[in-house]
């Protein structure tokens, strides 16, 4: 106790010591890197035992936007750049004495996980974490109504760069990507009429009318794509009720079953990502392993839009007015998600369940024992759901037959930014013309607006009209000098006209505001090797990596320019990075039987489509059994309620659909010419249905190495990390060898010495302990380690983090390393 005390008090007194061991500079000059780490993730084949996949990523779509202050293409800019810190820990009133100005960092992390204080009886941070929801992070605008038939809703992809490869993931690419804001294709169709916004209008509807309404989705506040995390796990969706002036309900899309506690109308328009195994069956039990495709993933961009369209049939005894209630409605996590981790057992009726590595296709019921669950309710809880935002307009409702009246769009400089949104949510979706008649009268709006001409050549770019593009993207420039998103455009523009070093004038200007634009810096490189200046374009490809290692054009465009350098060496290796980051196409096979059983989903797949609104208000969709219930628990906000239990939940629109059949083995496409043919990944073999078992070999592989954490009294965090180890061929013989990284004894603390071990593969089975001159045989306390090439020299290197300082090991062959950290 008394050391303890002593401690702490020269932790008040000189907190120096304690400050610069647990805060790196990295923390503050580097803090979304740091955050990278957990958020921005990928399976591979020692997860999934198939290939490479992009989990969620919060990071990139952060980096490349404008939040970071790093991208050059985005539609919006906060007013300065933003960092994970800047809204997840902000700062907050404290006496805490490490507080500067009376403020400290939260600690809440404050962000979209309702569901841990909910089920922990958490009151306190539960309303923080619904305060943050509800913080304008994104806004929903009822804007306007067309009378487009329901024929034009969905254009086909676009060839060309729409189709050009894309990087597996099962996440949404933003504008880390060349392939941002480039689908859909032209219409000779001129759009329809756009009445909006509708507040601001007397619009008036037909009895027995069919009209399209037209709902936008705008990220505000949101600095990464929304939502964010894991998000084939959540409920997220747009909820639309038209409602007369008498109280009826006429028609409702995304009603929630069993009183507002159940499942989501499944028409409801969703932003999640839809993941299948290799059966076609959803993931949905955080079993993102057995990942073989995926049927869409919709999420919003941040600073940018999403815009929804409704279908809605005017009852023929609709009343005199229809009031449209829109929310966004946020439920972390998915109702079946939340029936399964709580109470899911499998069917015991179907014996030996078909489920292996790569599938599951048994059945399962939500009938488990609740009393032994995390959490303090022993149930299974209805987990809050959180209205984000919400918006209303009103349609007056006239005679079948009556005349409409002549009334136009609302064009004013006051809502110049929800017909901007408007616009951005049609572009990112394909509906190219829809789009540059948005933007067409947000430049009449305000002429002064840089954005306007911009944003109309962005479609017209992607309709492939470069020459009506070009003078719309120098007004901008002449409204702002050097504006980077014009400067980038009008590169593009010159490019496809192969006006290539005008092109390059225009993207050094914008890459030299924003160094770090990956697409930016792309779009050089791309035409530094048009122009056979391979080992400049090599130079440049090389700086994308440095922002992004796994950069998928950065790596197909190097395996271009190695091989027109005559490197076939080097060509050869970008080519198998390529191909490890590269989607699979033919893996989209397994959509098939899904969407077929799924039309909601195969709905919400199409680029441009509709929701029809249900007439009247949604029964109970899928309404399960119900055992008991427990009464309200007495949290703040809008709580929801808890089940002690639920029979298996049958409704046909959520059923377990029947096992599916085996798929056939994916026929590669065709080797790209003239580049190498990329060898494609093995087929999918069956995956044996007898459980993996683990047996420990490590004495019999010779390996004998124990931890010294140096762990003593009171056990402060590095004692309670562990260490690190790291597979690495250290000789280059082909077979992967060991280090393992070791703590040490702390100051002023008697034992014995305790060094790093490196184990050499002795290609039986069995390891030889080389530590004792290897270089490596040095005392530190080491954490964890990493390994690769740093200097190219085709040998792998070691990199420690440590207490008191991080280590570099250069190899320098034969088993030996050099520290060059100082170097």
């Amino acid at each position: 106790r008394l050391l303890q005390r002593t401690h702490d008090a020269l932790l008040y007194l000189a907190p120096e010591p304690h400050r610069n061991t647990f805060m790196k500079p990295f923390h503050r000059e580097q803090t979304a890197e740091f955050c990278s780490a957990c958020h921005k993730v990928h399976l591979d084949v020692p997860v999934n035992g198939y290939r490479w996949f992009r989990g969620f990523n919060d990071y990139d779509n952060w980096q490349a936007s404008g939040v970071s202050g790093q991208g050059a293409r985005s539609f919006y800019y906060p007013a300065t750049p933003q960092k994970c810190t800047d809204c997840h820990m902000p700062l907050v009133a404290s006496n805490d004495p490490a507080a500067q100005n009376g403020q400290v960092r939260s600690h809440r992390f404050p962000a979209a996980n309702t569901a841990l204080p909910f089920v922990n009886h958490d009151p306190v941070q539960l309303k923080v974490v619904q305060d943050f929801l509800r913080d304008g992070q994104i806004s929903v605008d009822v804007f306007g109504l067309t009378r487009v038939a329901e024929a034009q809703t969905t254009p086909e992809p676009q060839p060309g760069r729409a189709t050009e490869p894309r990087l597996s993931s099962t996440f949404a690419v933003g504008e880390e990507s060349v392939q941002f804001g480039v689908a859909g294709r032209s219409s000779a169709t001129p759009p329809a009429e756009v009445l909006a916004p509708l507040d601001r209008l007397p619009v008036s509807v037909r009895r027995g009318e069919s009209v399209r309404i037209e709902v936008v989705v705008r990220t505000r506040k949101v600095g990464h794509f929304f939502p964010g995390g894991t998000v084939d796990a959540f409920d997220v969706w747009v909820e639309l009720e038209a409602v007369d002036d008498k109280g009826r309900v006429l028609s409702h899309s995304g009603a929630v079953a069993d009183e507002g506690e159940g499942p989501v109308d499944p028409g409801a328009h969703f932003f999640r990502s839809v993941q299948l195994d290799e059966h076609g069956n959803l993931i949905n039990k955080r079993n993102a392993w057995m990942t073989r495709s995926v049927a869409y993933v919709r999420l919003i961009p941040p600073g940018a839009a999403d815009t929804i369209h409704y279908r809605l049939q005017v009852p023929e005894d609709a009343s005199d007015r229809i009031f449209l209630r829109a929310k966004l409605n946020y439920r972390k996590f998915a109702w079946w998600n939340t029936q399964w981790a709580f109470a899911g057992v499998r069917d015991g009726a179907q014996l030996n369940p078909p489920v292996t590595r790569s599938y599951d296709d048994g059945r399962w019921l939500f009938t488990g024992d609740t009393s032994k669950v995390s959490g303090q309710i022993k149930a299974i809880p209805d987990i809050p759901i959180t209205i984000m935002a919400r918006a209303e307009a009103s349609l007056e409702v006239i005679g079948k037959n009556a005349p409409l009246p002549d009334v136009k769009p609302f064009l004013d400089s006051s809502v110049r930014e929800r017909w901007n949104d408007y616009g951005i949510g049609l572009l990112l979706q394909g509906d190219l013309k829809g789009a540059e008649a948005a933007f067409i009268s947000v430049t009449a709006m305000d002429p002064a607006y840089a954005d306007g001409p911009v944003n109309v050549a962005r479609a017209q770019i992607q309709e492939g009209d470069v020459a009506a593009a070009i003078p719309n993207l120098e007004k901008a420039l002449t409204i702002a000098p050097r504006l980077a998103k014009a400067e980038f455009f009008l590169g593009i523009a010159l490019k496809a006209l192969g006006r290539y070093d005008e092109a390059l004038t225009h993207f050094r200007i914008a890459a030299a505001q924003y160094p770090r634009d990956r697409v930016v810096l792309g779009e050089i490189g791309r035409i530094q090797f048009l122009q056979r200046r391979f080992d400049a374009a090599i130079v440049t490809f090389q700086q994308v990596l440095g922002v992004d290692p796994e950069d998928l054009q950065a790596h197909y465009n190097l395996m271009l320019c190695y091989q027109g350098a005559g490197n076939s060496t080097l060509a050869a290796r970008e080519q198998v990075l390529y191909t490890r980051f590269k989607a699979d196409e033919s893996a989209q096979a397994i959509t098939g039987p899904y969407r077929l059983k799924s039309p909601e989903d195969n709905n919400e797949r199409q680029q441009v489509h509709e929701h029809r609104l249900s007439e009247g208000r949604v029964g109970q969709v899928g309404r399960v059994g119900q055992v008991g219930r427990v009464g309200q628990v007495g949290l703040v906000g809008q709580v929801g309620r808890v089940r002690v239990g639920r029979k298996a939940f049958t409704s046909p629109a959520y059923a377990t659909y029947p096992t599916h059949q085996a798929y056939p083995t994916h026929q590669a496409y065709p080797p790209h010419q003239p580049y190498p043919p990329h060898q494609p990944y093995p087929p999918h073999q069956p995956s044996a249905t007898s459980p993996i078992v683990f047996t420990d070999v490590t004495a019999q592989a010779g390996i004998r190495f124990v931890h010294n954490s140096g762990a003593f009294g009171k056990k402060y965090l590095p004692e309670t990390l562990g260490a690190g180890a790291v597979v690495l061929d250290v000789d280059g013989d082909g077979w992967e060898d060991v280090l393992l990284i070791n703590s040490m004894n702390w100051p002023g603390r008697a034992g014995p010495r305790s060094y790093p071990a490196l184990y050499r593969n002795n290609h039986n089975g069995t390891f030889t302990d080389i530590t004792p001159g290897s270089g490596l045989d040095v005392e530190l306390y080491g954490i964890g380690a990493a390994a690769g090439d740093f200097d190219n020299d085709g040998k792998c290197d070691v990199y420690v983090t440590a207490l008191g300082g991080n280590r570099l090991f250069k190899n320098v062959g034969g088993g030996k390393f050099v520290d060059v950290t100082k170097k």
